[in-house]
């Protein structure tokens, strides 16, 4: 197509992509079989190749039935388009979930002794539970020498991220997080939430970006000479 008619085409894309973005979730996925011929991952983009007959028909569809492609017609055209994401799908390696990292002989943080008495408190607390299933909460409170509803807050403190432990005890914490703000907050089971609402930075790491899950390079990987 060219000229007055590739316009006449194009000038029916925002309709069409509003089209898309109402269509109901059980067809799409007849409507991206039909317009979407290959998908590939590589280390660092995603490349979606279309089939242009479909997206062609989609882009002058008028019906109000559910869109759905012509596989009989493919053989008649092999014309295609690619659209390059640059992103990185696929992580190159497995990422342990616990981040546990020893405590750098430069760190200079100075342990805040309340917090990790309260840590201390808290694991505690988990034992009591553990060891003496014939006794209720107030039982257990009793035992442990607190209130009920503080001995339930230091159980869910058994929750917190390993990460979020480790600074408490080499003293490295944000400068917000004391006792009674951990005590006295509903701790998150979520780690990555955890982190937000404490103040700490979520986990680094570097990246290999070749070599996936240890079964060999990609395929666009340049091996360096030795």
């Amino acid at each position: 197509m060219f000229g007055e008619d590739l316009e006449t085409l194009a000038a029916k894309g925002p309709a069409a992509s509003d089209r898309l973005m109402a269509t109901p979730k059980p067809h799409l996925h007849e409507l991206f079989k039909a317009i979407a011929h290959r998908v590939e991952l590589g280390e660092d983009q995603v490349s979606i190749e279309f089939r242009m007959l479909e997206v062609r028909r989609y882009l002058e569809w008028r019906s109000e039935m559910s869109f759905r492609g012509r596989p009989s017609n493919w053989s008649c055209s092999d014309a295609r388009y690619e659209h390059v994401v640059a992103v990185r799908a696929v992580t190159p390696e497995r990422w342990p979930s616990l981040h546990i990292n020893p405590r750098e002989e430069s760190c200079k943080g100075k342990p805040d002794k309340k917090l990790v008495d309260l840590v201390r408190s808290a694991r505690k607390a988990q034992r009591l539970v553990e060891e003496h299933r014939e006794l209720d909460l107030d039982a257990l409170a009793k035992i442990h020498g607190c209130r009920t509803a503080q001995f339930a807050r230091l159980i869910r403190l058994n929750y917190l991220a390993p990460d979020i432990v480790t600074a408490v005890f080499d003293g490295t914490q944000p400068l917000g997080l004391n006792r009674k703000v951990l005590l006295n907050s509903n701790v998150p089971t979520d780690w990555a939430v955890q982190r937000k609402l404490y103040g700490f930075p979520a986990p680094e790491r570097a990246i290999d970006p070749r070599n996936l899950y240890g079964r060999g390079m990609w395929p666009s990987a340049r091996i360096e000479a030795p």
